[in-house]
């Protein structure tokens, strides 16, 4: 997964790439206008360095995303990505030979290891959880390579 958060598409190197992102998603079908009005406004904000602005438009973008995301889905963001969380857990572990999976969080398991016959079920996350993550500034990352894995505290 393109490991990208909201903060990122709305800073000075990912505005140019949030009306693609935004676009690639049916979820956002109805705010592409708003979000492409935001996205000028939050250009010219970033280009002028006024920081009020910017933290104003910038929370304007995630809320528009997040009630579009909401209605579309008809379930919170921080939900659809925590159950996903928690849905592959059964395939993870601690420690030994897997595939790496790093997601953030708070209370959630963390496993820090795919077992090497469960990786395509994992590897295959789902689009709304995609979404969830980005809207949420949170990460999910899969090693497509297994390697031997030591957990350490």
């Amino acid at each position: 997964m393109d490991s990208k958060t909201l903060n990122y598409y709305v800073s000075r190197h990912g505005i140019d790439d949030l009306n693609r992102l935004i676009s690639s998603y049916s979820c956002f079908n109805d705010v592409i206008y708003i979000i492409n009005h935001y996205s000028k406004q939050l250009k010219f904000s970033l280009d002028n360095h006024n920081d009020i602005q910017t933290k104003e438009i910038s929370q304007k973008i995630k809320n528009v995303l997040y009630f579009a995301f909401q209605s579309y889905y008809k379930k919170q963001c921080l939900d659809i990505y925590f159950d996903w969380i928690k849905s592959i857990q059964q395939y993870c572990f601690q420690g030994g030979y897997g595939h790496s999976i790093h997601y953030t969080g708070v209370d959630v398991p963390h496993h820090w290891c795919v077992r090497p016959e469960f990786y395509d079920i994992v590897k295959n996350i789902p689009e709304e959880v995609k979404i969830a993550a980005i809207i949420n500034n949170m990460i999910i990352y899969i090693e497509p390579k297994a390697e031997y894995e030591v957990w350490s505290t």
